[in-house]
Formats: C-alpha cells, structure tokens, sequence
C-alpha cells in the first residue's frame, strides 16, 4: 500500500469534506441544482481573498499615511493599528483551518486584539 505525503492527505480529505457537504445540501433539499457546493465554493473565495485585498489595501494605506505625514494633530498609529486587528484577525480564521498554525495564528490574533484594544482605549481616555 502506499504511503501519502501529508499534502497528498489534505488533498484528500478536503475532497472528502467537499463531498459530505455535497451529500448534506442534497440530503436537504433533493431538487437543488449540484453546483450550488460549487457556487457557494466560488462565493467562499471571493469573500476569501478579495476581504484580503481591502485589508492589505487598508494596510498599505495606513502605512504611507504615516510616513509620509509626520506630525499629527490626532492619534498617528490608530489607522495601523486596527488594520493589523483585521488582517491578523482574517489571516487566523480565514487561511488556517487546523494545526500547530492555527493555534499561532489565532493566539497572535487575540494578542493583538487585546494590545489594540488596550491602546484604544487609553487613547481615549
């Protein structure tokens, strides 16, 4: 018998998944059209990569803002901030799924939120 690699794996039981939910949608509704998984599959990507998209922008945006202008009469870094939130926050529940990663990813996640929430609100006091 063969060995698989730990892709050939996750290639695998990702097929395995998407033909559960298959099975699930046409458990719920028999008349449903079979490319509804795919559509949704579609859509989940779209949201996927495309909240990245706005995120690096916003992130790319915040970062030139405060480079290019010095001195502030407001809060300089509050714009940086909530957009390293987002994107930790999306990379962490968006991109990993199981494992050691996502245990790293979420646990930065929350270390960051809290840091943020922290600075916000010292901010505003």
């Amino acid at each position: 018998m063969k060995q698989l690699t730990c892709t050939e794996k996750q290639h695998l039981e990702t097929k395995i998944e998407e033909e559960k939910e298959r099975q699930r949608v046409r458990r719920m509704n028999p008349n449903a059209p079979v490319a509804s998984v795919e559509t949704n599959f579609i859509f989940n990507n779209l949201y996927k990569y495309g909240m990245l998209a706005l995120i690096l922008c916003l992130l790319g945006i915040s970062v030139r803002h405060l480079l290019k202008w010095g001195d502030f009469a407001y809060d300089e870094y509050g714009n940086l901030i909530v957009a390293l939130m987002l994107f930790f926050h999306h990379i962490a529940h968006s991109f990993t799924e199981t494992g050691w990663k996502s245990r790293v990813m979420k646990t930065v996640a929350r270390v960051w939120i809290v840091i943020g929430s922290v600075y916000i609100f010292f901010l505003i006091l």
